[in-house]
């Protein structure tokens, strides 16, 4: 039994949790206890998962629900983007800045409000504890009581059936990699040796920003635009896109355009970053137009401009797998290894040169032993929907490795009927 180090900088996420109150306090024992040791591996997994997130514990508790021998390797936290720096708290911030229009517009509604005013610290404390309360739905006590073995740490594969994570070998019938994707950059002069926020550190502040200069007129950065406008800051967009969410429905766009306009947001779309740079404490951001060179200044600069994979450090091609801009292929015989799309084909960023938004995607090893076939004799398994998980025989998964959809109705009776408002 080897205890296990906290998170690291070098898993990106020391540094997301703070301030270090009694909400994230409670939030990091439940999804990375203090002086956690991983257990002991024995025997063969049917099911190793790669990855803690919201796609990776769904597949690990349904496959072990089903009957599976799974590991789950996590080297930060349990719960992922999506409890962490996703869907909870971005929809908490969300929450408390629909109120504040609603109190602007009660006038129209024949509701007189006087004067008021959003307590930013008072905002982002909620978040972290809306955040602390509903991870105990992803905490490490609840996936081990599903019969999850849980290990912290960073996984590679040491061959096509076979991963080491903190100096333990783990072999595997299937693998399921769902290690999500951080925020990408894109290549604008000077940002990299500037302080920026991003979709993950933003939730750490406790100041709110004067000037807000976002870079990415996607969801992620309109949603955050219009909430810190609300705040009360002064928001400013940039993309080269001609209209912010260039990857939606066009009418759809127009309305969310003219919604954060009428909160103040300033836009300037169809633009081309050249430089930022940073002058007496001043961030600036220098841009061309159609019509010449302009640029903007602020406080602080939030870069929302698409997604990168995290396959750094998985060795992927000693498990014959490959990775490119289209995706993830294997290279070795597709009953060995199957690779999928989990949905359309990626999105680019909206900025030029910027990695890929590469959808969720899953592989799984495709050769099983098969009962009654001889001692160590296997075959391919006979292959199903990509979106399926069953049985073969009372210890094997025998399908596709487990899809979010069929593993969810596993997961979903168990989680409590009263889940804590956002």
């Amino acid at each position: 039994m080897i205890a296990v180090p906290a998170a690291r900088d070098s898993v990106g996420t020391e540094g997301l949790l703070v301030p270090f109150d009694e909400a994230n306090r409670q939030l990091i024992a439940a999804v990375r206890p203090h002086g956690w040791v991983n257990p002991q591996s024995r025997g063969v997994y049917d099911l190793v998962v790669i990855g803690g997130g919201t796609a990776g514990l769904v597949s690990a508790v349904g496959a072990a629900r089903l009957g599976a021998r799974v590991a789950l390797i996590e080297r930060g936290f349990l719960g992922g983007d999506c409890l962490l720096t996703g869907c909870v708290p971005s929809k908490a911030l969300l929450r408390s800045a629909r109120a504040i229009g609603e109190v602007r517009r009660a006038g129209g509604m024949g509701i007189r409000v006087g004067d008021f005013e959003a307590d930013f610290e008072s905002i982002m404390r909620r978040m972290r504890e809306r955040r602390a309360e509903i991870s105990a739905h992803d905490s490490v006590q609840r996936v081990q009581q599903a019969g999850v073995a849980v290990l912290f740490g960073h996984g590679r594969f040491t061959a096509d059936r076979a991963i080491e994570v903190d100096g333990q070998r783990l072999t595997f019938n299937r693998a399921i990699i769902a290690t999500g994707s951080r925020p990408a950059t894109p290549p604008v002069r000077g940002l990299d040796q500037l302080p920026y926020l991003t979709s993950e550190t933003v939730f750490s502040l406790t100041e709110l920003p004067r000037r807000l200069l976002v870079i990415g007129g996607g969801p992620i950065g309109c949603e955050l635009a219009q909430a810190f406008a609300r705040f009360g800051s002064a928001v400013t967009v940039f993309d080269v896109a001609p209209r912010v969410l260039p990857n939606d429905d066009a009418d759809a766009a127009s309305i969310v355009h003219r919604r954060l306009a009428s909160d103040g947001v300033t836009f300037h779309l169809g633009v081309k970053l050249t430089e930022v740079i940073q002058e007496d404490g001043t961030l600036v951001v220098r841009y061309e137009h159609p019509t010449g060179v302009s640029q903007a200044t602020g406080d602080r600069l939030l870069v929302a401009a698409g997604r990168a994979p995290n396959v750094d450090g998985l060795d992927l091609d000693i498990a014959g797998v490959a990775v490119s801009n289209d995706g993830m292929r294997w290279r070795a015989s597709p009953f060995r290894m199957r690779c999928s799309w989990d949905g359309a084909a990626p999105r680019r960023s909206s900025f030029p040169g910027a990695p890929i938004r590469i959808p969720k995607w899953r592989t799984s090893a495709r050769t099983a032993a098969t009962p009654g076939s001889g001692a160590g004799a296997s075959r391919p398994s006979r292959s199903r929907s990509a979106t399926s998980i069953a049985r073969s025989s009372t210890t094997k998964l025998r399908a596709s490795c487990a899809s979010t959809t069929i593993a969810a109705a596993c997961w979903a009776p168990r989680l409590s009927p009263r889940m804590p408002a956002i």
